[in-house]
């Protein structure tokens, strides 16, 4: 079990994440320029669909591992194997949006955006990283129960 102070700031992160992406969503859905008349290849149903799907299963992923980081009533009544199976989809998207920065990062010339992709990558690191910590203690746990069991 990694220390609370670490599973707090992290969780604090993810809800920040959390924000950002909803509020980019709409900003995005309901001010972004319109360019189906333009390109004339208006997106398809199924397409929005799918994308909105995918940005929502992506915010409940991030929200439920800050519950799971931040609220003891929450990690404890979720069971071992789903909290682990939960976290590691975390790190590894985590993970993924760290590589992301960095692959934009690096076919950019140093600016702003570089600032600020380098701290999107040292936070989403750290996230995964308390996260990895608490599949590694959550692993133990269920490997020590599991003893006790045989004994």
């Amino acid at each position: 079990m990694t220390h609370p102070l670490g599973r707090r700031i992290a969780a604090t992160l993810l809800i920040g994440q959390v924000a950002y992406v909803a509020l980019t969503q709409i900003l995005l859905g309901a001010l972004g320029p319109d360019t189906a008349a333009v390109d004339h290849n208006a997106p398809s149903a199924s397409g929005l669909l799918l994308y909105g799907t995918v940005v929502i299963g992506i915010l409940v992923v991030m929200a439920g591992g800050a519950a799971l980081l931040a609220v003891e009533r929450v990690r404890e009544g979720v069971h071992g194997l789903l909290r682990t199976a939960w976290l590691v989809c975390l790190a590894l998207g985590e993970l993924a949006i760290a590589a992301s920065f960095l692959a934009y990062a690096a076919t950019e010339t140093f600016g702003p955006d570089t600032v600020i992709g380098a701290f999107a990558v040292v936070m989403s690191v750290g996230i995964a990283v308390v996260c990895a910590a608490e599949v590694r203690a959550a692993l133990h746990a269920l490997r020590r129960a599991s003893v006790d069991v045989r004994v």
